[in-house]
């Protein structure tokens, strides 16, 4: 039974959709299945054109309590993320992660960290710059995308989820009002 549901995570690598500006979309890439909890994912849109594009993973907000890469806010949704990146030239991937209910600190972390590894493993096939990768977010997402860019020698806080191979490094960070200090120190 577990080899079917491993070969089913496999076929969605090959399920993607051509949209019709000529981008390429894959709607569910499953990039890790921890144990005891839901398969996380990833959605990924490639620019039309062109053979090997930069990536932003996108990683949403929500306290690291809710939300889900599908569903942004009306704002955010007016600002047609990822269209205009994708018309820069840039690959985006919208991820998902394990929220505080489910996994404690530094699960969300290794999370992202594991996205990005399966990212950079099938980048061939994907259509991925191996080399320039950026992580992107709001709110906790962007608290995520900064310790992502923090984080890329840190061989402790790499988890084993996933692909463990080649590494979880970025080379740009976005964060969008992210917290960037917690303590109750104010």
């Amino acid at each position: 039974m577990m080899d079917d549901i491993a070969a089913d995570y496999d076929r969605s690598l090959r399920h993607s959709v051509s949209l019709e500006d000529g981008r390429k979309y894959w709607p569910e890439l499953f990039f890790a299945r921890p144990g005891g909890f839901r398969p996380l994912t990833l959605d990924l849109h490639i620019p039309s054109g062109g053979s090997s594009f930069p990536a932003v993973v996108y990683i949403h907000g929500g306290a690291w309590m809710m939300g889900h890469p599908k569903v942004d806010n009306p704002i955010l949704n007016a600002m047609d993320i990822v269209g205009n990146l994708n018309a820069a030239g840039f690959a985006v991937a919208r991820i998902s992660y394990r929220m505080s209910a489910e996994a404690l600190f530094p699960a969300q972390l290794q999370d992202c960290k594991a996205a990005v590894r399966y990212l950079r493993k099938h980048c061939k096939s994907l259509h991925i710059d191996p080399e320039r990768f950026a992580a992107m977010g709001e709110s906790a997402g962007g608290h995520l995308a900064c310790l992502l860019g923090l984080t890329g020698d840190r061989p402790d806080l790499e988890g084993a989820l996933g692909e463990t191979e080649p590494g979880s490094n970025v080379q740009a960070v976005v964060d969008w009002y992210g917290p960037d200090r917690l303590s109750d120190n104010g």
